[in-house]
């Protein structure tokens, strides 16, 4: 297996043969196949099904490869970016090994479009509406919206990553119910003289479906919405100047008046 530039599988023939006397292995390429995924980190033949095991590490997917080299499955892996080994035990389970240390046993919960849909599109970013500089608080929300046709529940989980700012609960035990679609209440606090530049904070949760004990991971961040005050003019407005000039400018939408 190749893992980068480009990330494929190689067949070649073994045994290996060392050059004499230049402790350098040598193979012959039989076949290699581009399976259309990067970054590939894992490996395991089932000799049983005569399939082969390929664990891709930046999209967080096992696929299931036959001897021709065609993809015949693919199953969504819990955790985050750093899968870098995979392996099965006698009973059938499959483990990965992670970059960082540590095995863990995967439950194949999920379809690769349920896990998909989860992770991109079931959490919102947190929204600040910025109407004056600090100080100030503010009421804001996660959406969570639940695609699978069973309950889910989970955690979200606030990092700050910048002075003066105060998110509460910073810890939010949450339950959605089947197909369901809940708002998840926070309290942002911007102390006096907090500069308000990205990255302020972000959230690490989890989603679990019920029955099964296998979480999938999703990661959003702090949101600024900026928010324009209109305030009505005494006088008569001149315009100074051809309209036409204004043509190539996109239109101001105003959200708010005075």
């Amino acid at each position: 297996m190749n893992q980068m530039d480009p990330p494929a599988l190689v067949e070649v023939e073994v045994p290996l043969r060392s050059a004499e006397g230049r402790g350098v292995s040598k193979a012959k390429i039989v076949d290699f196949y581009d399976l259309g995924y990067p970054d590939l980190s894992g490996l395991y033949y089932d000799g049983k099904r005569n399939e082969l095991y390929v664990l891709s590490n930046e999209w967080n997917v096992l696929l299931v490869v036959n001897r021709s080299g065609k993809i015949v499955r693919k199953m969504p892996m819990p955790g985050y970016y750093d899968q870098e080994g995979i392996t099965f035990d006698a009973d059938g389970n499959i483990f990965f090994a992670q970059d960082a240390g540590g095995l863990t046993k995967v439950d194949f919960t999920y379809t690769l479009e349920q896990w998909q849909t989860v992770r991109r599109r079931s959490f919102s970013p947190l929204f600040v509406e910025i109407r004056r500089g600090p100080p100030f608080t503010q009421e804001a929300h996660i959406r969570v919206k639940n695609p699978l046709s069973s309950p889910g529940s989970g955690t979200i989980n606030w990092n700050i990553r910048a002075q003066g700012v105060q998110i509460a609960p910073e810890r939010y035990e949450y339950s959605v119910q089947p197909q369901g679609d809940i708002r998840v209440p926070f309290k942002v606090t911007f102390k006096e003289g907090t500069d308000l530049r990205y990255p302020l904070a972000d959230y690490e949760a989890t989603f679990i479906k019920a029955g099964t004990q296998t979480p999938i991971f999703i990661t959003g961040k702090m949101r600024f919405t900026p928010s324009l005050v209109c305030r009505k003019r005494v006088r008569p407005i001149s315009i100074d100047g051809d309209l036409q000039d204004w043509v190539r400018f996109k239109p101001l939408y105003l959200n708010r008046k005075e």
